[in-house]
């Protein structure tokens, strides 16, 4: 039995909780093929079945040899995981450093409660912020002083659709790649007295041709993805300008009272509300963007790094559903 491994009792001691494989693949957000393999090595660790599942819609019953191997199953996992948070505890109380690398956006708008809360947790950790462009922040060449990077996206790159929350396909060998948020709405706005904005009709994203359109970037994947949309009806040429800051998209409409902005939802909402800009809708809308992150491979993590990642994934998905 020297061959077994901590994946098989776990997928052991699920299967016989819950009964059935597909159930299993659920809980510990496997395949059910890996879930399969699991099961039939252990088989194979041991030198006889430790279960017997069926092929009908019964649930699967444990051989005797399985009935001998649970309780033990059991206990190795309850040691492993008060092993796993023993070691938290004593890093979260030691100290050290966490380098994270954000959209500007993002660390304005996003990062700062979660920030807060973190901090709170692990007292003796420093965290600091660098804000990066985008073609830094995705670049998996480029991967130090980072430990965590967080920005936005267009889609899926596999599919061109927006991934789903969770994990997906990294860039590199080194990274993990997560999606906090698949449907952040860009947003489309102007000084209060703008004529688009009193009307509360949609206007045609044809009627931007000529107008000044600002935006953070004048590059990447949200600016590449603003031209794609606006050309799309061939509506001549596209003046977007890029302003460097979100407070400087902001500014500048003001400035300008024939311009429009573009940024994520989460950044005008507040201004929005108070009136200070006022939503301009237009006609199709902008496809969303998704706000996503990458670290290191697991066993190069910092854990608080990881955490946050939970951290917003969980805190910014119920924030945009509030977003009006």
């Amino acid at each position: 039995m020297s061959d077994f491994d901590i994946r098989q009792l776990r997928a052991f001691a699920a299967l016989a909780e819950h009964g059935r494989v597909t159930t299993v693949a659920r809980a510990l957000g496997l395949a059910q093929s890996t879930v399969s393999e699991a099961l039939a090595a252990l088989d194979r660790a041991v030198g006889v079945p430790v279960t017997i599942r069926s092929s009908g819609r019964g649930p699967a019953r444990l051989t005797a040899a399985g009935e001998a191997l649970l309780p033990h199953a059991r206990a190795i996992l309850d040691r492993l995981d008060s092993a796993q948070k023993a070691v938290a505890e004593s890093t979260r109380t030691a100290r050290g450093h966490v380098a994270i690398a954000a959209g500007e956006s993002i660390s304005t708008y996003v990062l700062p409660p979660a920030l807060a809360r973190l901090r709170a947790r692990w007292p003796t950790t420093r965290f600091s912020v660098s804000v990066e462009p985008c073609a830094v922040l995705m670049d998996a060449s480029l991967w130090q002083p980072f430990d965590l990077r967080l920005f936005l996206s267009t889609c899926d790159g596999r599919t061109g659709r927006a991934a789903k929350p969770g994990r997906v396909v990294a860039p590199g060998p080194a990274l993990e790649r997560h999606v906090l948020a698949p449907s952040v709405p860009l947003v489309v706005f102007a000084a209060p007295s703008h004529r688009a904005a009193r009307s509360a009709r949609p206007i045609d994203r044809t009627q931007l041709a000529g107008r000044r359109i600002f935006m953070t970037d004048g590059a990447g994947h949200v600016h590449a993805l603003v031209q794609r949309f606006l050309q799309n009806d061939r509506v001549g040429p596209i003046a977007i300008e890029s302003t460097g800051t979100v407070e400087g998209v902001k500014l500048a409409v003001l400035a300008h009272s024939e311009a429009v902005g573009l940024l994520p939802a989460y950044a005008v909402e507040e201004d929005i509300r108070q009136g200070r800009i006022a939503r301009v809708p237009i006609r199709p809308e902008l496809p969303p963007l998704s706000m996503e992150a990458l670290l290191p491979r697991s066993e190069a993590q910092h854990p608080a790094a990881a955490e946050l990642v939970e951290m917003l994934r969980a805190g910014t998905g119920a924030a945009l559903r509030n977003v009006s």
